[in-house]
């Protein structure tokens, strides 16, 4: 998987990009769950980051290892987050995303250059539209930002099909939106941005881009998907013109 990554990471953005689609939409086994860049530095809440970086601390008080920051629950149901779940023909399911810059707070100032606030921040999801019976389908969220190192952080979650047959994932429509400590909090998020090529940007009192270093600044964009199963059948008849 590293590997995978590593070359998108080389290749012509439109190229990446595509690549990046592709993947999305593989079918896996779930003991592939995994976050990355796998090698990236990692922080802790006493010794935050030196430089723009996304999600990378591993003792958040609140969150924990913050390279785990996908989740998905059955919304039907009220279930708890997770990481992995069965998908269930006629079920929603809510899917959360945390997003946190780990610059340290001092560097949001003039006198620092503003070496801590990242630029052009964004978050982009990805799923796939079929799950075949007995499959495993896996979800991907990614965060980056222009001055991030690395620019780029993803995580997954997968869903298993264990039906009899095939299904369809969905978005359900106006049903993405952001909380944080600024003016965003609970408002909504365009679900054809987020799940676009190119993500939605990300802010604190606007979706500018721009995202100070430290915990007040996190938040989470979270939106639900609806899983369908065709159960019909087409009858087609013809006849002879003018009969």
């Amino acid at each position: 998987m590293r590997k995978i990554f590593n070359k998108l990471r080389s290749m012509p953005k439109r190229y990446a990009v595509l690549t990046a689609a592709l993947l999305a939409a593989v079918i896996v086994p779930a003991a592939l769950n995994a976050w990355g860049p796998s090698d990236r530095a990692t922080f802790t809440w006493d010794k935050p980051a030196t430089y723009v970086t996304f999600n990378s601390m591993t003792n958040n008080p609140k969150q924990g290892d913050e390279r785990d920051f996908f989740k998905i629950r059955d919304y039907t149901n009220n279930g708890n987050f997770t990481d992995k779940i069965d998908l269930v023909p006629g079920k929603e399911y809510e899917i959360t995303a945390y997003y946190h810059n780990n610059a340290s707070t001092t560097l949001n100032t003039a006198e620092s250059n503003y070496a801590g606030v990242a630029k052009g921040a964004y978050m982009r999801v990805e799923m796939p539209e079929v799950i075949k019976t007995g499959q495993v389908g896996r979800m991907n969220a990614f965060i980056g930002a222009t001055n991030a190192k690395p620019s780029q952080v993803w995580d997954e979650v997968y869903g298993t099909n264990k039906s009899t047959g095939d299904v369809v994932l969905r978005y359900v429509p106006n049903s993405a939106t952001i909380r944080n400590n600024g003016a965003l909090n609970g408002k909504q998020v365009d679900l054809n941005k987020l799940a676009g090529a190119s993500g939605t940007l990300l802010g604190f009192d606007k979706l500018d881009g721009v995202l100070n270093g430290c915990e007040y600044y996190s938040g989470f964009v979270t939106y639900r998907i609806v899983v369908d199963q065709p159960n019909f059948e087409l009858y087609k008849e013809v006849r002879k013109a003018d009969t």
